[in-house]
This record gives structure tokens, sequence and C-alpha cells, in this order.
């Protein structure tokens, strides 16, 4: 059994720990409601761009060899090239956040047992996990720091782009997860490069429409304007998913510390009140031991 001063120097250290997990959980949840407007922002253009593409689809000429778009299915990963990109955190602190990302990505590698692999990470996080295994790290963006904006999602476009026309990879993947609400977040590997339209959704072309310059022209513009604004959703979603991570996981570190910190106080009192009782208990036997 603990004693009483070391009952108190545990009380006051798990305070401070609670303390802290408190702030940190409410830091977190304010960096949340700013991501969260940031989506919610950003989502009616997004969509918009998405609409306008399958418009101007039938526009476009014949398929390049490298084009950027795809349209039907995609053929298997036999003798393909293919690049995963990680969207992970810098720091800890954020529950099953990471975990959750890397175990999915491990197993969607042993799915589709791609044989040209390699690997690209946003987040310190990822990279420490995966440079340890056997997989080729491609890049690390050390660039994407704890602000974002157009221009980083921007930068990270035109460089994944330029891997996939260059022919380096075949096809492009963004491992990241989405954002539910602060308590679930789902991973998801997105397929980024081609960019692939399914026909049945694609718009037949009106008779009536007129296009300048041309079809092709305004669905490239289209395209690279849609591919930057995807990166900065996924980022948007990846950091929205951690903060709701970490305020989740600080909330209950925060209630863990409230029933420890109980259960130590209840421990103290306990054995205060026996000290007391012990110390009155002397007393009166000596005095009782003086009067006879």
């Amino acid at each position: 059994m603990h004693s009483i001063k070391d009952l108190k120097k545990r009380i006051s250290i798990i305070k401070v720990i609670q303390q802290t997990t408190q702030a940190m959980q409410i830091v977190s949840a304010v960096k949340l409601r700013r991501v969260q407007e940031a989506i919610q922002n950003q989502k009616p253009y997004t969509m918009e761009i998405l609409n306008l593409m399958k418009k101007l689809v039938p526009f476009s000429e014949a398929q390049e060899e490298r084009s950027l778009t795809h349209r039907g299915k995609l053929s298997i990963f036999q003798d393909l090239s293919c690049l995963l990109v990680l969207f992970s955190s810098n720091r800890g602190l954020c529950g099953s956040f990471n975990t959750n990302l890397f175990k999915e990505t491990q197993q969607w590698i042993r799915e589709n047992q791609v044989e040209k692999l390699s690997l690209a990470f946003i987040g310190g996080k990822g990279y420490e996990f995966f440079k340890k295994k056997e997989f080729p790290i491609e890049a690390y963006f050390t660039e994407i720091g704890e602000k974002i904006d157009s221009d980083q999602a921007q930068l990270l476009a035109s460089e994944l782009i330029e891997r996939y026309t260059s022919g380096k990879f075949d096809r492009i993947y963004l491992v990241y997860n989405e954002f539910k609400n602060a308590i679930s977040q789902k991973v998801r590997i997105h397929l980024f490069l081609p960019f692939q339209f399914e026909d049945e959704n694609l718009e037949e072309q009106p008779s009536v429409f007129m296009v300048e310059p041309s079809g092709k022209a305004i669905l490239n513009a289209l395209i690279e304007e849609n591919f930057k604004h995807q990166i900065f959703r996924i980022l948007l979603e990846s950091r929205a998913s951690e903060y709701g991570a970490r305020t989740t996981a600080m909330e209950s570190a925060s209630q863990n510390a409230r029933d420890t910190m109980q259960m130590l106080q209840l421990s103290y009192n306990k054995q205060r009140q026996a000290g007391i009782t012990r110390e009155l208990t002397e007393m009166i036997a000596g005095s009782e031991s003086q009067k006879n």
C-alpha cells in the first residue's frame, strides 16, 4: 500500500496530466471546427468543376496515351507501376488515426500484389513507419506543414502530375482518412491519376453547345484545377480526421485521469482517516493508562 506522501505526489502528477489533456482537447476541437468550415466552403466549387468536366468530355478528342483522364474500366495491375501517397500525421496522441491508415495500406498491398510499387508520404508518422519496411520510398513531402493552403495543394498536385505524365508511374493512389465526425474516420484509397470517368456517368454531347477555344483546351484546364482541389480537399479531410481523433483521444485521457484521481483520492482519504483514528486510539489508551 502506498504511503500518504506517495498518494499526494501521484494525485498532483495526474492533476497536471489532466490539465494538459484538457487543454489539448480544447485546442484540437477549435482547430477541427475551422477545418470543417473550410471543407464545407470548398465543396460547392469542387462539385461544379466535376459537373463541367462531365459535360465537356464528349467534346474532347481521342484519348492520348498518357492522358490525365480515363474513360471506362481500368486494366488490372499486371506490369503497371503504382505510387501510393499516404496522408498521415506529424504528431501522435491521435488515437487510431495513423494505425488504421497503416493497416489498410498494408492490406491493400497484400490483396493487389502490385510488383512495381512505391510509396510517398505527407506526414512524418507514415514515413517513420514504412521506412523500416521493404517498399521503395519515392518522396517525403515535408513542405506540407500545419497550415494548409491552396498553394501547397497546387505544388503537390503538380509534382504528382509530373510523375504520371513522364511515365514514371501508371497509376497514383491517395491513401487518407475521410472525415465523418469527431469520433469516426474511414480510410479511403482513392485513384488520383488517371482521373477515371465511367461512361454511364457522362452526359451526351448536346447539339446546341458551342465550346471555344475547344472542348479539349477547356477540359484540360478544368482537369488541372480539379486535381488541385482534390488534393486540397483530401489534405483538409485528413487534417479534420486527425483533429477529431485527437479530440476524442484527449477526452478519453482526461476522463481516465479523473477516474484515477478519484480512486487515489479515496485511498488517500481512507489512509488519512485511518491515521487519525489510530492517533485518537493511542491518545485514549494513554489517557486511560494514566488514570489507572
